[in-house]
This record gives C-alpha cells, structure tokens and sequence, in this order.
C-alpha cells in the first residue's frame, strides 16, 4: 500500500515532506525507549506503516487545539488529503486491501516473533 500511495504523490515534495517528518518522530520515539525492549519492526516498516495508517484515517482536519497532543505529521497527512493527487488514494485501493490494512497491530507487528 505504501508503495501505492507513494506513485500517487511521487511528484509532490509535499510527500517527501511528509515521509521526513515521519521518519523523525519515528527516531525520537526510538530513541526515547531506548533499553526499554528490542523493536521488532525496522525503522523503514514503521514508517511506512504510520504513513499509510495516517492517511487512511485523516477524515477530518485535526484541531488547531489538538496540535500539542498530536504526531505533528497527521497534520501533515491531513493537508496531502487536501491535494488533487489525494483523489487517486480512493480510486487505488479496493475494500479488501483496506480492511486487511486497518486489521493490522502496531504493537503486534513489533512484538519478537514467536517460533
């Protein structure tokens, strides 16, 4: 699916944008639990899972009240839904894919694999 959503955007700077705040709230959150537990999920699946999940799920503009509570990149995924190349997320993917997207678990994803 990210592959997908990142050939809808892939001329827009504003994707890239996007990607880059992502990938640094990812750093710091690994970097603030470090020695709290290993991470499973690489640093790349993690973001590309946040960027997915993030669009999918940004129906409505967060407020301006919710900023500081709030991963500054679901702004970021709000304002890439406002763009004419965001038409291409609802006609790329059908049902299915969504539902078994919004079926995966972060925390599961990340847990060691079990043998």
């Amino acid at each position: 699916m990210f592959v997908r959503m990142e050939r809808i955007f892939e001329s827009s700077t504003d994707w890239n944008r996007y990607i880059d705040m992502i990938k640094e709230e990812e750093r710091q959150h690994r970097n603030f639990g470090k020695g709290l537990g290993k991470d499973y999920l690489s640093r790349a699946d993690s973001v590309r899972l946040f960027a997915v999940a993030q669009l999918l799920n940004a129906d409505k503009s967060p407020s301006v009240d919710s900023f500081f509570h709030l991963r500054h990149s679901i702004y970021g995924a709000w304002a890439l839904l406002q763009t004419e190349a965001a038409t291409g997320i609802v006609k790329g993917f059908d049902r299915a894919d969504l539902e078994a997207f919004a079926a995966l678990d972060y925390a599961q994803l990340n847990q060691e694999p079990s043998e």
